[in-house]
């Protein structure tokens, strides 16, 4: 009889985790975090913003030397809504470091984070709706 054995898969990432992840990277880097955590209200979980802030970007980074990043953080299998891409894409056109990122990309991300002083990011590289 032969017997059927179950392959150890890692658990997906959740984006709390990620988040996380990509916070430690951050703050051991020198970098400053800014993030707005939701907020239980009577009718559920909601993020406190007035006028166009719906969809606004997870993290703020802003680091002296290598200037600010806005990052959207998903999943590995988590997808962007219409006002995220919208905010990432406003802010692109407006000259800043915007984009969405995931697990899978956590090579790109320590580069950003931990910048050699030759490397050049370019937003229209990496823009992920």
């Amino acid at each position: 009889m032969k017997s059927k054995t179950k392959r150890a898969t890692k658990p997906r990432e959740t984006e709390a985790q990620f988040q996380r992840a990509v916070v430690g990277l951050a703050r051991a880097s020198g970098w400053r975090v800014f993030h707005a955590r939701a907020a239980r209200t009577a009718k559920g979980w909601a993020t406190p913003v007035q006028y166009d802030g719906a969809g606004f970007c997870d993290l703020v980074l802003a680091h002296r030397k290598f200037g600010v990043l806005f990052l959207e953080l998903k999943s590995a299998d988590g997808g962007a809504t219409a006002a995220q891409v919208e905010w990432i894409a406003t802010l692109q056109a407006a000259g800043a470091r915007a984009l969405i990122v995931r697990p899978s990309q956590w090579a790109m991300i320590e580069a950003m984070l931990k910048p050699a002083p030759q490397v050049i990011w370019r937003a229209d590289e990496v823009f992920e709706p």
